[in-house]
């Protein structure tokens, strides 16, 4: 949940759209599923991951979910860096 929300921005940018992370970013660390990761209410995440999706750009990549097979998959998915847009 709160990776789709700290890579919102990035695949914005990504297409070229105009994003302000702020907003991301704090919607998806003041949730409800960020807390419940945080305290441990819900299993199979470590406490520290909700800090480690709330870093924008801090992979050269995004995670896109898509339903295949009836699973939920995740897979990378290629944004520019800053410094890489700048030069365009």
């Amino acid at each position: 949940m709160c990776t789709l929300f700290a890579v919102g921005a990035a695949l914005l940018r990504a297409t070229g759209a105009a994003a302000d992370a702020a907003e991301f970013l704090r919607r998806a660390g003041e949730s409800r599923a960020a807390a419940e990761l945080t305290e441990g209410v819900r299993q199979g995440a470590h406490p520290d991951d909700v800090a480690l999706c709330l870093e924008l750009d801090r992979f050269p990549f995004a995670m896109v979910a898509a339903v295949e097979d009836s699973l939920m998959v995740l897979r990378a998915c290629a944004v520019p860096s800053p410094a890489d847009e700048a030069s365009i």
